[in-house]
């Protein structure tokens, strides 16, 4: 008996009943062959052998690298990478016991982060909320265009305010 997601060797899943799903694209199989033409993305292979989705020119990561600046009144969290579901705990981690703290001030340097997936803005949100119930706030500074999209298309842009450079973010934040 197939279970409900097991793969079958011609590339679709079976329904629970044996009835056949629709195709799917996973790791092993070439790029679909809709992606690049519709979603403006490539499919690439990263040294490890790791398949993915990418933006024309970015390598494919497993993690996001975090780097956390510390002045007299605020704090500036460096992000690089790609934010992904599988990726952002690290920096989930920092920014949550940043926010955790009392009045949090933190700005969130984005100028090294080339794509953001729905996690990634969670996390942002349950930061900000975090660091306002604790009476202080967050900032995003330098958000590249693409992931400036997804903030403006779910409205977040409304809730935490964007400064071109983390600098002006700082001097917003004295």
């Amino acid at each position: 008996m197939i279970s409900p997601t097991e793969e079958t060797a011609c590339g679709r899943r079976r329904g629970g009943h044996g009835t056949p799903g629709p195709p799917v694209y996973v790791a092993r199989h070439a790029e679909p062959p809709w992606a690049t033409r519709l979603l403006g993305v490539e499919w690439s292979r990263a040294a490890g052998g790791e398949t993915g989705y990418r933006e024309a020119g970015h390598a494919v990561t497993d993690r996001v690298d975090v780097v956390v600046r510390r002045s007299a009144d605020h704090t500036v969290v460096a992000a690089s990478g790609s934010i992904y579901f599988d990726t952002h705990e690290a920096l989930k981690e920092t920014l949550l016991a940043l926010a955790a703290e009392e009045k949090p001030r933190i700005v969130l340097d984005l100028s090294g982060v080339d794509l953001c997936d729905s996690s990634g803005l969670n996390m942002m949100a349950q930061t900000h909320l975090m660091a306002t119930r604790h009476g202080g706030w967050l900032r995003l500074a330098g958000v590249q265009p693409i992931v400036r999209q997804v903030l403006d298309a779910t409205h977040l842009t409304r809730m935490i305010p964007l400064y071109d450079t983390a600098e002006q973010a700082d001097d917003a934040a004295g």
